[in-house]
């Protein structure tokens, strides 16, 4: 039973929440600078080229132009991962993907600087170009990068990231096998993170010191990769995140509007904005990295898998963007789905010439659950286990031990509870029992329409990796500052920060200020990815209140002798500790009125708190037309503690993303040209209102006992995981409703229709 507090687990005003819904939020595109020019970028029409002759004179000459960059003046800078291999430059006389940046352009305006594009004269040698990582990693492939030999990207840092599972004796856990089973799958429809709000920076530099405004998640990570990439020293760059409309992770690196902004202004020796349109962002900004992979999988009749064995190839695209990592951290599915004490997996990229992957919603763990589940559905089936049985008898308990792949040299002991009494809760709300009638077999057919159930199971990394700092500071008059490096893109991140300092200091909401999202003004941060936000930044953030606290106590029991453990602070006054109302000593009788308090907090870093989300799925399958629908939803998850059920509601219905990502988002690309064919909100299908199914969920809230340091008031992230088991649960649904199995996403109609025989061959 979750304690009851007075401001955590309440359904409560969002900060700011008036300022979205009138309009007052300052995103990018509201910002003015002094003197502020626009950029824009002549981008490739080829895949794959080099630059012969490029011819600027009369974009140069026109009237609102103040600079032309092309590869013969750009800044020196070299950008991507891995850091080791710095390899994407400003603007290159050689272009690796359409959309790639040609030429530069600052104005006056944007309509100036669009035109003065117009007036650019390329000319290119068109090379052969490489779409697929596997035929890029063969001898004679087109080769991108001097960099990148083979197109082969190399491991950053193996010493300390793992980029591949290898424990045990893979070759006696097979022998120890009822089945060993063989199956291969593919996430690379790219789906597109697709922010309302299309990414933007606009960038001044003073005394060689940079500063950026941008619509930016992370805030530090960006001030440290700025630092690295343009080669200044500590302070020399400042990141300022303006209101942000969403991100999904794809608003994390610096490829695009961060990397080109700066390198106009440094020219131009004024603010310069660099906006993404919509089409841009569609076309040249990251999607999801494309991954495909075989698995070889020995099991046992009672659901233990003996042995893993296969390899996954990720295809990076044109630009190192945190694959590497991406890579990594997906390498925890592999525990999370399988308690396997016998592990031969590794992973490899390569770099083609489409538009580059990046960070989206399921940080490289979403690729790797929906292709390693596939590959354990097939197990699954060959020993005819309900899958939920199979998710409880394999879901990583408090104690169990686990190589944590993003940090190779450990391994972890988690101090997660159990999911397993959340799962059985979870099927006892859907009617699994009821409604699951096997492998391959349809819960109900009427004509047409044939339905199936499936369940799917995701973990995060970990919630806790990474350092976090904060600063608390009280001011004599009963208010409550926090100093922080956060930044807030719609998923509640400080407003998470701030619950917590009101309940340690039992200060009203409205008395509590949160600092802006500026690298100059609060202590360094990570940043609100990958879940770790309430368990990281929260218990930082706790940390300094009660650094805080202690500090206002003990000034207090100094002046009226009383000892510290007999006071207590609420509404800006101290108390003695059962003493009659009235008896109370303000914040300013300690503090003196220009005097102030002030709080740390340090978070170290933890590789041991795994958590996971469910979905119960029911699809409609019409074998008529080949159409796919989920008709109900149930999610299930372990908060540990609820910070606000509104907002963690919202967190849960990240859930109809995976709609899209299972049943029809896709990048198309032309085969032929490299060029992406639907770079619009018309021809780019993604989930709306009609597609929506009923959607219900339980949160349990276990209490955590093991977590060092513990979980600020119980709570930990449960976030972004409720992406990634969407698209298994929808694929296994399917299966079980029509007897067809797939092998990638998305399971569009004309593949449904295929599969039952209806279309013929290719026709789609």
């Amino acid at each position: 039973m979750a304690k009851d507090y007075k401001y955590i687990g309440k359904a409560m005003p969002r900060r700011r929440a008036v300022d979205f819904v009138t309009g007052k939020a300052q995103y990018i595109r509201d910002i003015k600078r002094p003197g502020m020019l626009y950029g824009k970028v002549l981008r490739s029409p080829y895949a794959h080229a080099i630059i012969k002759n490029i011819n600027t004179v009369h974009a140069e000459k026109l009237p609102g132009v103040k600079v032309v960059m092309t590869y013969k003046n750009a800044p020196k800078w070299l950008a991507g991962e891995p850091m080791l291999v710095p390899h994407h430059r400003v603007v290159d006389k050689k272009v690796r993907y359409v959309g790639d940046a040609v030429a530069l352009v600052a104005a006056t305006s944007e309509r100036i600087a669009e035109q003065a594009l117009k007036l650019i004269k390329v000319d290119y040698e068109v090379l052969p170009a490489v779409f697929d990582q596997v035929e890029a990693l063969k001898p004679g492939a087109p080769q991108l990068y001097d960099e990148y030999p083979g197109n082969f990207v190399p491991k950053y840092k193996p010493e300390v990231h793992g980029y591949e599972v290898v424990i045990g004796d893979v070759k006696k856990g097979f022998g120890e096998a009822d089945y060993v089973v063989e199956h291969t799958f593919a996430v690379e429809n790219r789906q597109n993170p697709l922010p309302p709000e299309p990414a933007g920076t606009i960038a001044e530099w003073n005394n060689g010191k940079l500063t950026i405004w941008g619509s930016i998640q992370q805030i530090g990570l960006i001030e440290m990769l700025m630092r690295m990439t343009l080669k200044l020293r500590p302070g020399h760059v400042r990141v300022i995140a303006c209101d942000v409309g969403a991100g999904y992770g794809s608003k994390a690196t610096i490829i695009g509007p961060n990397l080109y902004a700066p390198a106009l202004a440094q020219a131009a020796r004024q603010p310069v904005a660099v906006l993404q349109t919509r089409e841009e962002q569609f076309a040249t900004h990251n999607a999801r990295m494309g991954s495909r992979a075989r698995y070889k999988i020995g099991i046992k009749k009672d659901g233990t898998v003996t042995a893993i064995e296969g390899e996954q190839i990720a295809n990076g695209g044109a630009i190192g963007c945190l694959q590497s990592q991406m890579l990594a951290v997906g390498l925890i599915a592999i525990p999370i789905l399988a308690k396997c004490q016998n592990v031969n997996f590794t992973t490899n990229q390569a770099r083609t010439n489409v538009l580059t992957a990046g960070p989206y919603r399921g940080f490289g763990y979403l690729e790797h659950t929906s292709l390693l589940s596939a590959a354990l559905h097939v197990a699954m089936e060959k020993i005819d286990i309900d899958p939920v049985e199979y998710f409880k008898k394999n879901v990583i308990e408090e104690g169990d031990k686990y190589v944590h792949c993003y940090e190779k040299l450990k391994v972890s002991t988690s101090a997660a509870p159990s999911f397993a009494p959340a799962i059985q809760k979870g099927a006892e709300l859907f009617r699994w029992s009821e409604r699951w009638k096997g492998w391959g077999k349809p819960s109900m057919v009427d004509g047409d329409k044939w339905r199936g159930v499936g369940v799917g199971i995701s973990g995060e990394s970990d919630v806790g990796e990474q350092s976090s700092n904060k600063i608390v500071q009280l001011n004599p008059f009963g208010e409550v500052t926090v100093y922080h490096g956060g930044t807030e893109f719609g998923t509640g991140t400080i407003d998470v920060m701030k619950r917590m300092v009101c309940e340690s200091l039992q200060v009203p909401l409205d008395r509590v200020h949160m600092s802006d999202s500026d690298s100059t003004v609060g202590p360094w941060e990570w940043g609100s990815t990958g879940s770790r936000s309430t368990y990281a930044m929260g218990t930082a953030t706790l940390a300094a209140a009660e650094d805080a606290k202690k500090k206002l106590l003990e000034r207090a029991s100094k002046m009226i002798h009383v000892p510290v453990e007999e006071l207590e602070t609420r509404d800006g006054m101290i108390f003695t500790k059962g003493a009659p109302p009235g008896k109370a000593l303000p914040w300013i009788a300690v503090m003196g009125w220009q005097g102030v308090i002030i709080g740390e907090g340090h978070y170290p870093g933890r590789f041991n708190l795994p958590t996971h989300q469910g979905h119960f799925v029911e699809v409609e399958v019409d074998t008529g037309t080949g159409l796919a629908k989920v008709i109900d939803l149930f999610t299930f998850t372990d908060a540990g503690q609820i910070i606000d059920p509104l907002m963690l509601k919202g967190q849960l219905q990240g859930f109809n993303a995976g709609i899209g990502l299972a049943l029809f988002e896709e990048t198309v690309f032309d085969r032929a040209t490299g060029r992406v064919l639907n770079p619009n909100m018309i021809d780019y299908k993604t989930t709306v209102f009609p597609d929506l199914p009923t959607h219900n969920y339980t949160i349990l809230e276990t209490p955590i006992t093991k977590a060092d340091p513990p979980c600020p008031y119980n709570a930990r992230g449960c976030g972004e995981m409720s992406l990634a088991p969407a698209g298994p649960a929808i694929i296994m649904a399917i299966y079980n409703a029509i007897g067809k199995r797939f092998n990638e996403y998305p399971i569009t109609p004309d593949k449904i229709l295929r599969a039952l025989g209806k279309v013929k061959g290719g026709a789609a």
